[in-house]
């Protein structure tokens, strides 16, 4: 998974990385021999919320609901409060 992961790294912008650690993270969840690297994950997810959140969902363009989506979906895995989603 880890080399998947590095190899997805490159050639991709800041968001499309946050979002594809963000799938990662929500398949591992359900396997036991993954909780390391969902750990590891959750805690990149948080300092990259942490860091600049708002920089991050300006850069999903508007339309079809795409951010109203993403944000849902990071609230229901308990990435974000109720108050950051709506904010």
């Amino acid at each position: 998974m880890g080399y998947t992961l590095y190899d997805f790294e490159t050639g991709f912008s800041d968001i499309e990385v946050f979002i594809i650690d963000f799938v990662v993270y929500v398949l591992c969840q359900d396997f036991a021999d993954s909780q390391d690297l969902a750990k590891t994950l959750k805690k990149s997810l948080l300092e990259r919320i942490d860091y600049d959140f708002a920089g991050f969902i300006r850069q999903i363009k508007p339309g079809i609901d795409d951010r109203e989506e993403f944000l849902a979906d990071l609230y229901s895995m308990g990435l974000i409060s109720e108050q950051r989603r709506q904010g």
